[in-house]
Formats: C-alpha cells, structure tokens, sequence
C-alpha cells in the first residue's frame, strides 16, 4: 500500500483549490457512502460552473477519507452575487443529499459542519432577500443528474481518485 497525503483540512486551499475533506468511522461511514458523498459535491460544482479537478476517497486506518478538489470557489458575502452564493451553498449540501438519497440512513452526526456553513451561507442568501431550500435545490440537481452522480461513485468504488480526462468524461453531461 503506497503513502497517503493527508489532505488539507476542509477549506483550506490547496495551491488554490478548495478542499472539503471528510472523515468518519469505518462502522458507519464505508466507500459507497463516502464515493456518493464526493460525487454529489462535484456534480454540484459541475452544473454551477466551478470545474472540478479531482474527487478521492480512500481508507486511512480506521477512518474513511474523501475530498473534492476544485477551483477557487466564490466568495460569499453582503456584496457577492445570488447565483454564487446559491452554488457555494448546493456544493455545500450535495454531499450530504447524496447520501440521503442513496445510502439513507445518514448516520447521526454526519456532516454538521458542511450543514453549519450551507445554513449560514443561507442566512446571507436571505439577508439579500433572496430564498433557497437547503434540501430541496440540491435533491432536485441531483436527480436531474443521478446518471452522473452514480456513475462518478461507482468509478470511485474502483479506484481512489479520478481527475483529468476522466473525470471531465464522467462529469460531461452534468446540467444545471
């Protein structure tokens, strides 16, 4: 078994990529778990025209590691633009609707931390006066894309990280 990089801590940047690393106990959080989760982050950034570099899941002692790698995201703020902050809260969220909808149960506990930050992300969205459903948006995307998203966590089944030609060949016919 080669050397594994531990990956930098969620969202931190990576040479300019941000990271949403992921860990949980091997009881509860296996690779399908952890593949679907990954997928449904990078088919969030896909439609909303973040591109992905790469997805990765693998297994680090008794945890389980998954991260998606992307360009710079948006910046949410006051002065950030709706369509953005609505695409950094749907990167957010995917992960976890993923999981609902392909591995339910999700395990109690299981991604707060990327819940916390989509629901404040959601509470600039709505200062703006704008309006979005944390759990509906994303499941509607993800169904638009079930193809993509099962077949991107199926190819991470097979192997630990897909980037490049591939990656961009799974991720084709992603739509918004």
């Amino acid at each position: 078994m080669r050397a594994h990089k531990k990956a930098p801590a969620s969202g931190q940047l990576a040479k300019g990529a941000l990271v949403n690393n992921h860990t949980a106990n091997t009881t509860t959080y296996t690779r399908r778990r952890a593949a679907l989760h990954e997928a449904g982050h990078a088919i969030s950034h896909q439609a909303h025209g973040i591109r992905v570099k790469s997805v990765e899941v693998s297994q680090d002692g008794p945890h389980w590691l998954g991260w998606t790698a992307t360009e710079k995201q948006p910046d949410v703020s006051q002065a950030s633009d709706l369509r953005s902050d609505v695409s950094v809260a749907s990167g957010l969220m995917c992960g976890h609707v993923a999981e609902m909808l392909h591995a339910a149960p999700v395990p109690k506990g299981h991604n707060l931390d990327e819940i916390g930050r989509a629901l404040h992300v959601l509470s600039i969205i709505m200062d703006k006066g704008g309006q979005m459903d944390l759990y509906a948006y994303p499941v509607d995307l993800l169904e638009r894309n079930r193809a993509a998203l099962i077949g991107l966590a199926d190819n991470l089944m097979l192997t630990r990280k897909i980037g490049g030609h591939r990656l961009r060949y799974l991720l084709r016919e992603v739509v918004p």
